[in-house]
């Protein structure tokens, strides 16, 4: 076939002549318009042929060009004038690959005379290159010989030069004739032993000497031409080469053609066109694209001819190969087929998986095989298609599958007839392992059928055919197959009398136990499979009887395996069965929560949360609702769940509405089953969420699972959720008593976290406070010996802390167990009470008159009853008592309170000594250090009591009593007191953080205020009065009590009030 012709780009680089003579320099003389001036640089940088003088055809080359001019053509002569002239030809890449080696088709393109230029700026028309056609069969032959004729027949010298030029070696030609076509006919010979894709890339010069520059594999150079090393050098007809000894498999496989018959190399080179063409696309080098066509020759013969070969490689080229023609890919289908049944290696049925989706060669196997399972090889056609199905890469359809259906009945039949039982039973195994991969189903009825004859005689067999029968075969099928009594002869006994029992056929009870038992004589890797389709037959036969404890948890572990998802509508059924009050109220132990567990196995959460709800209801009434909680935990706990399903089954509970209790334990079971995992950290967020929105729930939940979700949040070091969970131990732990202080403390070693991490460092300090903060509320909770107790035991974890919980301690009791809101208003009225009935007294120049204080009191005691006065007098009298203890522990343990003594108390850098000093460290922190002066200035006619009614006088004395008795009492134990100011002001601030912001912008003042005015009013009313004479009975006080001696200070005057009621009570 003819190839279009070509116009191509050219340019003459040479001397200028002038005057009949070359001048200067070779330049640039004329080029056509295609040449740019970036391509002549690189052409004449890459390829300088010097002319030959006197033979204008030989200094002729084809070279390698550069990047925009892979290939260029040139021709150098000496001129008329003796000027040095060069042609320069650019051969398309596309052009080369055309000619097939027909180098003589370039000769249209040189000349035997070139132009004379005179002048450099002549613009060229392009050459045309006419239409040509590839080398004939007859013209590579007559190049062969030529090259053979210049080699003298030396077919060594041949190879040596062909795989030269096939992996790069340089080839030097010596002595060369100097003529053109037998120095071109050597070169075409050349190219004549390559397949015609390879033989484009080979580059030439036929003249070169010292002085040329070109970079070509086949050179012919004169005698002063250096020699590089590794080049292969052939002295024209010489009968060997020197140099280099290159070997190449491609260059051994054609020097063997060629010693039989040129034309026989040109059919192969001609057959391996098509293969080096693809490999070289591919990438490869010449070498190696060359290689693989010569080693596929080989395999086609060997296929061909059915010679031993290599398996895995014939597989390779049938599946990698697409120059293989149909008839070849047939030929290798036959070869590797009979290869894998010859052989009945599993993994050797794979080689033929290459083919799948080639529909003509998969009707090819398909029909081999049908051949030879009928000639008594089913067994190992059935294997091969087994394997060919499993594979990923497989084959698919139908039409194999009902190949291996044939195979499998086919062999069945043999067995039957030669009565082979062990391989009968080895094969039902076999098919059952296949099952899915087969689709098995669809001939098991038939299969076992076959078989049925060898199982009623033999047990194992029988016991196979059954499993298999459980496998695969439907509900009705199976309810007679399982009932067959020859079979059943054969099998366990507990069969027999479970079967007799869903059949009727007896009418005792059931043994208890006996559905479990049957199932498990089929061995643990078939009970769960055995145990659902005895079930299903029951459920079928309406013997719910049958279902007892042990069945359930059977089932309910059958529900988590592949057979339990095979057959999850018989399992949904079976619990639905049981979803009314009644049949789930005769269930027994822990019958009911295997039903759950069934559910929540197979994914049926809707179904789960009625059920749950039911079981709550029916089961569990009030009175059980932890039990029924710790049920729920223990559900989830011993189910095995996929992490991913988690979320979907819990938020499916909680949408159903069940409640929180319930709700909560699941979390905690689904975390504890998935022993924690920190993918389940959105669940242990959750969970914590739900908890703190339902505080209450947390007094059911054991603090030992709150410590496990304290653990979790600590580990993943998610603070505010650690802290968050922290705080609801507390209140649980304060209830245990001295039980309780063994979690707190391992509560707050958890919230100790050691990460020296700058991004860390924060979330550690938060963690450690939220410990502490934890403690101190743990302690406010507890009992009075517990609290006492557990300040000594967790003050062991450091000496901080235990600072910090003896302050909390001692609050706390100062406190009386009230928040710090209502204490602030007990604070109010105490100070409000001193200061006003200690002004009434300040002045001793203008004390109250008797009459007066006797009027103003006639004028409030109405409206109070015998035990109101009571309460009033005995207030009073511990008043005098707790004021004179609270000033004497004050003065014992500071004699000297001066006023840089107040303020270093105001400002936190003294330790309080006193309970007085402590309300002054307390002042300090709510009005910031700010010092409060308290004056004492009684109005006019001012009564000690001011306005306060009889009522209001009662209620504020029992509250005054109770502060000032707590504030007495802060201290349990006798001794040095010292109470650190930090620690003081850090219970402080912990309590002041439970108060809503609004509340603590009302109270802060008060707070500042009232704290200071009581430790002034005690100081000054109990100055210089002895107090323990006010409490005695002696002759002042009896005046007092009698209302015949006025009161000279405020403590006379509590006195004084308490005579006055305790003399108006009648009994």
């Amino acid at each position: 076939m003819s190839v279009a012709s070509y116009t191509l780009e050219h340019f003459y680089y040479g001397q200028v002549v002038r005057d009949g003579k070359p001048q200067g320099e070779l330049r640039l003389l004329a080029l056509s318009a295609g040449v740019k001036s970036e391509h002549f640089s690189e052409i004449v940088s890459a390829a300088r042929i010097l002319p030959v003088r006197g033979n204008p055809m030989l200094s002729v080359a084809l070279v390698r060009g550069g990047k925009q001019t892979p290939y260029v053509l040139v021709q150098s002569q000496v001129g008329d004038q003796g000027q040095v002239i060069c042609h320069y030809i650019v051969l398309p890449v596309e052009l080369l690959r055309g000619l097939g080696g027909n180098l003589t088709a370039l000769n249209v393109l040189l000349e035997q005379k070139m132009p004379t230029f005179e002048r450099t700026d002549s613009t060229l028309p392009k050459l045309t290159l006419p239409p040509y056609e590839p080398p004939s069969s007859s013209a590579q032959q007559d190049s062969m010989l030529k090259l053979m004729t210049a080699t003298r027949d030396r077919m060594d010298v041949i190879e040596a030069m062909l795989a030269s030029v096939i992996i790069g070696v340089p080839v030097l030609i010596k002595s060369a004739p100097a003529d053109y076509a037998q120095r071109l006919g050597l070169v075409e010979g050349l190219l004549a032993l390559l397949p015609h894709p390879a033989r484009f890339g080979v580059t030439f010069a036929l003249h070169v000497n010292n002085a040329t520059i070109a970079s070509a594999q086949v050179k012919f150079i004169t005698d002063d031409t250096p020699i590089p090393e590794n080049s292969l050098v052939y002295q024209w007809g010489a009968l060997k080469a020197e140099g280099a000894k290159p070997e190449n498999e491609y260059a051994r496989f054609i020097r063997s053609q060629l010693r039989l018959d040129t034309e026989l190399v040109v059919q192969q080179t001609n057959t391996l066109t098509p293969v080096a063409a693809w490999r070289i696309r591919r990438g490869e080098n010449l070498a190696d694209a060359l290689k693989y066509a010569s080693y596929r020759l080989t395999i086609d013969n060997a296929v061909t001819n059915a010679l031993p070969i290599e398996a895995k490689e014939a597989a390779r080229v049938l599946g990698e190969d697409p120059t293989l023609t149909d008839e070849m890919r047939l030929n290798y289908v036959r070869h590797l087929l009979a290869f894998i049944m010859a052989t009945d290696e599993a993994e050797n049925a794979d080689l033929l998986v290459v083919v799948r989706g080639n529909a003509p060669l998969e009707q090819s196997i398909l029909d081999q095989l049908g051949e030879l399972a009928a000639s008594g090889k089913s067994l190992r056609v059935y294997r091969a298609l087994v394997r060919w199905l499993a594979h990923p890469s497989g084959f698919r359809g139908m039409y194999w599958i009902e190949m291996a259906h044939r195979a499998a009945l086919t062999y069945a039949q043999s067995l039957v007839r030669t009565r082979d039982t062990k391989a009968m039973n080895l094969f039902l195994h076999q098919v059952r392992e296949a099952s899915n991969v087969i689709e098995a189903r669809l001939i098991v009825p038939r299969l076992l059928e076959i078989a049925l004859p060898l199982a009623a005689s033999d047990p194992t067999l029988a016991q196979t055919a059954m499993v298999l029968g459980a496998s695969s075969l439907p509900a009705d099928h199976w309810q007679r197959f399982v009932s067959l009594k020859p079979l059943l002869a054969q099998l366990p006994r507990s069969l027999s009398r479970l079967i007799a029992y869903l059949n009727s056929e007896v009418t005792t009870p059931a043994t208890p136990g006996l559905m479990a038992q049957a199932a498990l004589e089929f061995g643990a890797s078939w009970r769960a499979l055995m145990l659902i389709r005895l079930a299903e037959m029951a459920l079928h036969m309406g013997r719910l009887d049958a279902f007892d404890t042990q069945a359930l948890a059977g089932l309910a572990q059958a529900a988590v395996t592949s057979w339990g998802e095979a057959h999850d509508g018989v399992l949904r059924h079976l619990v639905h069965q049981f979803s009314d009050d009644t049949a789930l109220s005769r269930l027994s132990d822990d019958a009911p929560r295997y039903l759950l567990q069934i559910l929540l196995s197979r994914r049926a959460y809707s179904e789960l949360a009625a059920e749950l709800n039911r079981h709550g209801r029916v089961l569990y009434p009030s009175g059980k609702q932890l039990e029924y909680a710790a049920m729920v935990r223990t559900l989830f706990a011993g189910t095995p769940i996929l992490p991913g399903n988690v979320p979907e089954a819990l938020s499916t509970l909680a949408a159903q509405g069940v409640r929180a209790l319930p709700l909560v334990m699941a979390h905690f079971g689904a975390l504890q089953q998935h022993q924690w995992s920190p993918a389940l950290k959105p669940i242990a967020n959750q969970l914590t969420a739900l908890m703190l929105e339902h505080r209450l729930v947390t007094e059911a939940v054991p603090i030992d699972l709150l410590l496990e979700l304290l653990r979790f949040h600590c580990s993943q070091q998610d603070v505010k959720s650690a802290v968050s969970v922290a705080s609801l131990m507390a209140m649980p732990a304060a209830r245990m008593g001295e039980q309780g202080i063994a979690p707190m403390t391992e509560m707050y070693r958890a919230l100790q976290w050691n990460n020296n991490r700058d991004s860390q460092v924060e979330a550690a300090e938060e963690a450690r406070k939220g410990g502490l903060e934890n403690l101190r509320r743990f302690i406010r909770a507890c009992d009075e010996a517990t609290a006492r107790i557990a300040t000594n035991q967790l003050g062991t974890l450091g000496e901080p802390i235990l600072e910090a919980l003896k302050a909390t301690y001692i609050v706390r009791r100062l406190l009386g167990g009230e928040n710090i809101a209502d204490y602030a208003y007990a604070l109010h009225t105490t100070a409000n009470f001193l200061q006003d009935t200690g002004s009434a007294f300040a002045d001793r120049s203008r004390l109250p008159l008797l009459n007066t204080l006797i009027g103003d009191l006639d004028a409030l005691s109405g409206g109070l009853s015998d035990a109101d006065r009571k309460i009033i007098a005995d207030s009073l009298l511990d008043i005098i008592k707790f004021i004179g203890g609270l000033a004497q522990q004050h003065r014992s343990n500071r004699p000297k309170d001066n006023d840089e003594t107040i303020q270093s108390l105001l400002d936190a850098r003294t330790p309080a000594q006193s309970v007085l000093d402590m309300f002054r460290v307390m002042s300090g922190y709510f009005g910031r250090g700010q010092r409060i002066f308290v004056k004492l200035e009684r109005g006019i006619d001012n009564h000690p009591l001011g306005d306060r009614t009889a009522t209001a006088l009662l209620r504020e004395l029992q509250i005054i009593a109770r502060l000032l008795k707590n504030a007495l009492l802060t201290f349990p134990f006798s001794g040095r007191i010292s109470v650190e100011p930090a620690a003081l002001n850090g219970e402080i601030e912990s309590l002041w953080g439970d108060i809503p912001l609004h509340e603590r912008r009302e109270l802060v003042a008060d707070l500042t205020l009232d704290l200071q005015r009581i430790s002034e009013m005690i100081l000054l009313i109990t100055n210089k009065i002895e107090v323990k004479t006010l409490l005695e009975s002696n002759g002042t006080t009896k005046k007092l009590d009698s209302q015949r001696q006025r009161p000279e200070n405020t403590l006379e005057f509590y006195r004084f009030v308490h005579g006055y009621f305790r003399g108006r009570t009648r009994s």
